[in-house]
Order: C-alpha cells, then sequence, then structure tokens
C-alpha cells in the first residue's frame, strides 16, 4: 500500500478462477506411499489429506496473505476460492 491506497502492485493477479480439467480426481490415482492410513481424499474435512491446502490456499484467506509466500519461495501460489472444490 501507497500511503493507504491500493496501486496495480499491490492488488494481486487473478490468473484463474475456474477448474481447469474437471477429470482429475483428488489423489491422481497413484497408490499411497506416504506413511500411515491413506488419506480419506473423499472427505473435503479429512485434515490429512487436505490441511495444507486449507491453511495456505483456502477461501479464508485474504489474497495478500500470498503475496509474502510468493516472494519467498519466487513461485505463484494459488487459492481455492470454493472450499467443497
Amino acid at each position: 500500500m501507497n500511503n493507504g491506497t491500493d496501486t496495480s502492485e499491490d492488488t494481486p493477479e487473478v490468473i484463474e478462477q475456474d477448474i481447469i480439467d474437471q477429470t482429475i480426481e483428488v489423489g491422481s490415482g497413484c497408490d499411497w506411499r506416504g506413511s500411515g492410513v491413506e488419506p480419506q481424499w473423499h472427505n473435503p474435512k479429512s485434515i490429512k489429506a487436505y490441511d495444507h491446502i486449507d491453511r495456505h490456499h483456502g477461501p479464508k484467506l485474504k489474497p495478500l496473505n500470498f503475496r509474502g509466500r510468493a516472494a519467498s519461495k519466487n513461485q505463484p501460489q494459488g487459492q481455492w476460492l470454493n472450499a467443497q472444490d
């Protein structure tokens, strides 16, 4: 922010708002190789499956929350706008 007003460089850019390929299913169909029991991919409230996505990319976050992470990782950061997706 510059003197309390937004400028174009202060506003995150929305790249894509739609699901690009609805045929892709969560879990990718690969055999589970992680530790413990496989996550409950079918359950959107599963902490093991979706905690990272919810905390770091979820709809409750404000777009400006991504600025620091994008800068520190030098990679674009995405956000889920609908928790059911």
